[in-house]
């Protein structure tokens, strides 16, 4: 743990004001980043920083680890594939107060939470395949919403409360003296 956090002693969350988001701020050590970290890390400009929801025609793709299925010897993300069945909305989210999500078609499973929706960038028609203006990612799932009929629903935050976060942990980051100083 101390080589990721470098000097801190305990871990350091910034958390957002509304949305179930936060960010760990870590130190990692050199040797660390070289030999384990080094490009595993999306960039900032694949998240979307404004607020919205996907088209409802985008094909969204989501990585994550349900029943702990790629986790072990053989390290590999399976992927889900939907649509956002909604645009924003204000919803009551699990164990929380009201914040703004965006719905998928399908729902999630337990491994997909705080996973990636992502736009890949990849359209298919017929026998051809296009790219197109680069991955991004739209949010993270929150979990499933689920009525009494059996219908369930992934809940997504929306990817600009993840980009506030992050701009927030770096402005704390920034703002504290340095031990030179």
């Amino acid at each position: 743990m101390a080589q990721l956090l470098g000097t801190n002693a305990a871990p350091q969350w910034v958390k957002h004001e509304h949305a179930d988001v936060a960010v760990l701020r870590l130190a990692p050590s050199p040797q660390l980043v070289a030999k384990h970290l080094q490009k595993r890390f999306l960039p900032f400009s694949v998240l979307i920083d404004d607020l919205r929801a996907p088209p409802r025609d985008l094909e969204l793709t989501v990585f994550g680890f349900p029943m702990e299925l790629g986790v072990k010897e053989h390290f590999s993300a399976l992927t889900m594939h939907s649509r956002a069945s909604s645009g924003l909305l204000e919803l009551q989210g699990p164990n929380e107060k009201k914040s703004i999500y965006f719905v998928l078609e399908k729902p999630g499973i337990g491994g997909y939470s705080g996973a990636p929706v992502f736009d890949r960038s990849i359209y298919k028609h017929g026998l051809m395949t296009s790219t197109g203006s680069g991955t991004k990612c739209y949010g993270l799932i929150k979990g499933t919403i689920s009525d009494d009929t059996g219908g369930k629903l992934a809940l997504v935050v929306p990817s600009a409360f993840l980009a506030e976060t992050i701009m927030k942990a770096e402005k704390q980051s920034s703002a504290k003296p340095t031990s030179n100083n």
